[in-house]
């Protein structure tokens, strides 16, 4: 054992300390921890105080904006309908040239790289029988390609994945 100390100055210091006793505390020290801890009963409430102190919500002038701010929502959404079903009436079928350009993504296939794979040790499983842990740090790549352009999209995504496998009989 690699230590600083010689064996014979942790025994002397250890038996000094078992030779310690703990001093009883003051009685001034008593006196000013006695009011802290049990303190005088708190004096009582009552209603009166009580109501005197908080103060309420005016909820009965909330209702008259609550109802107007309803009324305005009530009022644009159906003025927002109306206009939304003339357009669509006074309008034919935007042309094909106009419609938005869709793109065709292709999947690619998917890639794993494997990063490390670290051994855990040994461990028991719930029959008390010895497995060797192992963890697998990869990263999975998934791409998306679009042939018109050559653009791609790429999803990279982490995993950790730990295995047992049985231990051989010489694990000691």
């Amino acid at each position: 054992m690699n230590s600083e100390f010689p064996d014979d100055v942790l025994l002397q210091l250890e038996r000094e300390l078992k030779s310690l006793t703990p001093v009883a505390p003051s009685r001034a020290l008593m006196q000013r921890l006695t009011p802290v801890m049990h303190p005088t009963a708190a004096p009582a409430v009552t209603s009166s105080s009580l109501s005197s102190s908080m103060a309420h919500f005016p909820w009965k002038r909330m209702v008259t904006p609550a109802a107007a701010a309803a009324a305005a929502v009530a009022v644009m959404s159906l003025l927002q309908h109306r206009r939304g079903n003339a357009v669509a009436v006074g309008s034919a079928a935007p042309a094909d040239d106009e419609a938005a350009p869709t793109i065709k993504w292709t999947p690619m296939p998917m890639k794993k790289e494997y990063r490390s794979l670290v051994d855990s040790g040994y461990m028991l499983d719930e029959n008390h029988a010895f497995h060797q842990g192992i963890t697998l740090d990869a990263l999975e790549q998934h791409e998306w390609r679009n042939p018109q352009d050559n653009s791609s999209i790429r999803l990279i995504i982490p995993k950790q994945e730990s295995f047992l496998l049985p231990a051989a009989a010489d694990y000691r």
